[in-house]
């Protein structure tokens, strides 16, 4: 049955256009992409992550030269960022504020929020051991000119910040087929 138009005020009618569009935006597929391409996209960005921290380690403790890892380095910040754009279109507007969501949609969101920073405080806790035991045998990585502190800040902040788009792509269903 087609909607019609109430008569009355402007503002009703306004606001019977907004529900209107707000029911048929809910009827539409969010996500993008199937399960298993979502699961490909989330592992290769954690390997990418692993990979640069790595590069970074190994710049870090003199083992890699300098002046051809950092080219590499950002190469992989690179390819981490056409990661995470990938995943954000694969979980359509999960990202979004609360007033764009529905209760189920939040539900999701929140859960993934929560299981991040969950798996969040287990890194952070084994990396303050692992800089606890490598201070004690004086092999801490020492910053440099081309991959000082900020690097290695800033490793740790694109961690806190995709790790709960990485476990919303990871956990959330197939998409419905549309008719």
């Amino acid at each position: 049955m087609k909607p019609v138009l109430p008569q009355g005020t402007r503002a009703e009618k306004v606001a019977f256009a907004r529900e209107l569009f707000r029911q048929q935006q809910l009827g539409l597929t969010k996500i993008k992409m199937a399960r298993t391409k979502r699961r490909w996209v989330a592992g290769g960005l954690a390997v990418i992550m692993a990979m640069t921290i790595a590069g970074q380690l190994a710049v870090g403790l003199g083992i890699l030269p300098e002046s051809k890892t950092v080219g590499i380095l950002w190469a992989l910040f690179a390819v981490q960022v056409a990661f995470f754009v990938v995943l954000l279109y694969a979980v359509g507007n999960l990202t979004q504020l609360d007033a764009v969501l529905d209760e189920r949609e939040r539900a999701q969101r929140d859960h993934a929020m929560a299981m991040a920073y969950r798996i969040l405080l287990v890194v952070i806790a084994v990396a303050a051991v692992g800089v606890t035991i490598a201070g004690t045998l004086h092999a801490l990585p020492v910053p440099t000119a081309q991959v000082g502190l900020n690097a290695y800040v800033a490793d740790l902040i694109w961690f806190v910040a995709s790790l709960p788009l990485v476990l919303m792509a990871w956990t959330l269903p197939d998409p419905e087929r549309d008719p």
